[in-house]
């Protein structure tokens, strides 16, 4: 543990499980002080929920905000005319360092750290628990190391500079490892890599397996793994992002759904490839804010397919093209599907962080700029055949290989979340062509992809800097 610091105006209170987003049916834990809280095990387990619950936020992470912004501010997705007004500011790239999305963000991210540091911070009392084995005591550690690495990985991925742009030499986000109220400068990208690193390589070390279906909704060893890989990506550690991704493919325990199985697995809670998914009940989806109605006709339907990503689909998608768009002759329009909803509640999805797809698609991107074509092409035709099994596997060299590579992700991928954090993190511009939103080009590199720090912490906290382009 390296650095004392904590986030002002972020509450120190962890396990907190709300009302309208909960992890569990669990009553919230707002009245206990932290010392009660972890007194034991079992209340440990309760807490860990609470960090889950964290990342289960509609209006600022994973369960809809996080994984749209991405897409509503590229390429594969566009506003309908007739829309609620959500993700206006990210569609247009007016986001300034007031908008509530980087406010809600900031402040929902740094909760769920506090609440995994508070955790950590009393795991000797947890060893000493006689109710709990060792094994158990390292398993949920583990979690809670790899649940603060990711979402201090996300945080950089919306506030910080990639590190492919400078080799993460600028001004990252201050990485929180201890709970203590004061005034954080920014630390340096590279630094929060290497902390995200440690915290998921100790992680990998005392999680267990644990691949079974129902254990998907929870970190487990080759979840922080496939998260490394990931991770070494976004760095170009070529040669550790292809390894990484690797081993989870040979020795994770998941599998790709067929062709045949494709379509279904969307209705499904979880799937042979889910490797780490946030977990919907009946109870605690969102309803009307939750991430699949956002896009459904029964929905709100405001954000609909460009035409660019259709037309892809239907020549290159294969069964991705009808499991991801629908067309609707009631609206004469398409509409995206990926997560239609289950039980007959439309935006009942659960959301998948981490799936062997990209294993695939990491492996194959990391073997090509390494040079090594032949076995990229072999990882990248299994996701290209399995959506497209009579076609002719892809035959590529070279930076043409690279590019179907990318190709194939964005295939993949679409409406997951991923699409504006590949152009950035490739150092690609984002050509909109002809679109209905006020921005229809951005060049590579330029400042509009990183959005503010939020003003509130900027008046809270005179050792926070702004980002480049949004004024002091």
């Amino acid at each position: 543990m390296k650095k004392i610091k904590h986030i002002v105006g972020i509450i120190i209170i962890f396990g907190i499980i709300s009302c309208s987003d909960s992890f569990l049916d669990v009553e919230p834990q707002t009245s206990l002080s932290p010392d009660m809280a972890l007194s034991n095990f079992a209340d440990a387990e309760v807490a860990l929920l609470g960090v889950y619950d964290a990342l289960q936020s509609t209006s600022n992470y994973y369960a809809r905000n996080f994984v749209v912004t991405p897409d509503v501010a590229a390429d594969d997705v566009f506003i309908a005319p007739e829309n609620s007004g959500r993700f206006l500011q990210q569609y247009n790239y007016t986001t300034s360092s007031t908008t509530g999305f980087v406010t809600g963000l900031w402040n929902r991210v740094y909760d769920g750290i506090n609440r995994a540091n508070n955790i950590i911070e009393k795991i000797d009392l947890l060893y000493e628990d006689t109710e709990a084995t060792e094994t158990q005591v390292d398993h949920l550690l583990g979690q809670t190391l790899a649940l603060r690495a990711i979402m201090h990985f996300d945080l950089l991925r919306i506030f910080a500079r990639p590190y492919s742009w400078d080799n993460g030499n600028s001004m990252g986000v201050p990485f929180m490892d201890r709970v203590e109220i004061g005034e954080p400068s920014r630390d340096p990208v590279s630094f929060v890599y290497e902390q995200i690193i440690e915290d998921l390589k100790v992680a990998y070390e005392l999680m267990e397996p644990r691949t079974a279906i129902t254990d998907r909704a929870f970190f487990s060893r080759y979840a922080a793994k496939a998260l490394l890989a990931r991770v070494y990506l976004y760095m170009e550690e070529w040669q550790l992002a292809a390894d990484y991704a690797i081993d989870v493919i040979d020795n994770g325990g998941y599998s790709l759904v067929s062709n045949g199985d494709f379509i279904d697995k969307w209705y499904l809670e979880y799937s042979t490839e889910s490797i780490f998914s946030l977990a919907m009940s009946n109870i605690d989806y969102s309803a009307t804010d939750a991430l699949g109605y956002i896009y459904i006709r029964e929905g709100y339907g405001d954000l609909r397919p460009t035409k660019e990503i259709r037309d892809l689909l239907e020549d290159l998608g294969g069964v991705r093209n009808e499991a991801y768009i629908t067309f609707d002759i009631i609206a004469e329009d398409y509409f995206i599907n990926k997560f239609p909803g289950r039980e007959n509640q439309p935006g009942l999805d659960n959301v998948p962080v981490l799936r062997l797809a990209e294993m695939y698609l990491i492996a194959a991107e990391a073997l090509s700029n390494l040079n090594n074509d032949e076995d990229a092409r072999d990882y990248v035709n299994e996701i290209y055949l399995r959506a497209n099994p009579d076609a002719d596997p892809i035959d590529l060299e070279g930076d043409e290989l690279k590019e179907r590579i990318y190709l194939e992700k964005r295939l993949e991928y679409a409406f997951e979340g991923h699409r504006l954090f590949d152009i950035t993190r490739r150092k690609e511009d984002l050509d909109r062509g002809e679109c209905p939103a006020a921005v229809c080009f951005i060049p590579a590199m330029d400042f509009r992809f990183i959005y503010p720090i939020p003003q509130r912490e900027l008046d809270a906290n005179s050792n926070m800097e702004q980002n480049p382009g949004y004024g002091n």
